[in-house]
C-alpha cells in the first residue's frame, strides 16, 4: 500500500521553539511531500489554527516551550476543534499522552522512519474516522 503522502499531500502545522529543530524537520517533512506551517510556541500555534484550520490535517508539536506549552496549546486547540489531530514530541516520556483522545507522541531526537510512520499513522486514523 502506497502511503498516503505520496498520493494526497498534507499539511503539518510544525510547533518547537528550537528554530534548529523547525528548521531540521521543515526540511526533512517537506521532502516527503508535505506542506510546512511553522509557529514557534503553543500561543502562535493556536493562532494560526484557528485561522487556518480547515487546511491543516496535523499539529506537530513539542511539550516544553515557553509564552505557551504544549499542554496548554492542546487545552486551547481541543476546546475550539475536538477532532484536531495533535502528535507531541519531546525528549522526556509522557505517560499521560496515551490517555488523551486524539493525541499521539513521538520521543525526541527521532529517526526519520519512525517519524513518517507515526505522520502516517495519525494522518490515516484521521481519515478513518472523517471518510
Amino acid at each position: 500500500m502506497k502511503p498516503l503522502r505520496d498520493t494526497n499531500p498534507k499539511t503539518i502545522l510544525l510547533v518547537d521553539d528550537e528554530e534548529g529543530i523547525r528548521f531540521f524537520l521543515e526540511k526533512l517533512l517537506i521532502s516527503e511531500g508535505y506542506t510546512i506551517i511553522n509557529a514557534c510556541n503553543g500561543k502562535k500555534a493556536v493562532e494560526i489554527y484557528k485561522e487556518e484550520s480547515t487546511s491543516i490535517d496535523l499539529i506537530l508539536m513539542d511539550l516544553n516551550m515557553p509564552v505557551m506549552d504544549g499542554i496548554e496549546a492542546h487545552n486551547e486547540l481541543t476546546q475550539f476543534d475536538p477532532e484536531v489531530v495533535i502528535m507531541f514530541m519531546s525528549a522526556y516520556e509522557q505517560e499521560w499522552v496515551n490517555e488523551v483522545q486524539n493525541i499521539h507522541f513521538i520521543r525526541k531526537p527521532m529517526n526519520p522512519a519512525e517519524l513518517f510512520n507515526k505522520i502516517d499513522e495519525c494522518l490515516n486514523l484521521n481519515a478513518v474516522e472523517t471518510g
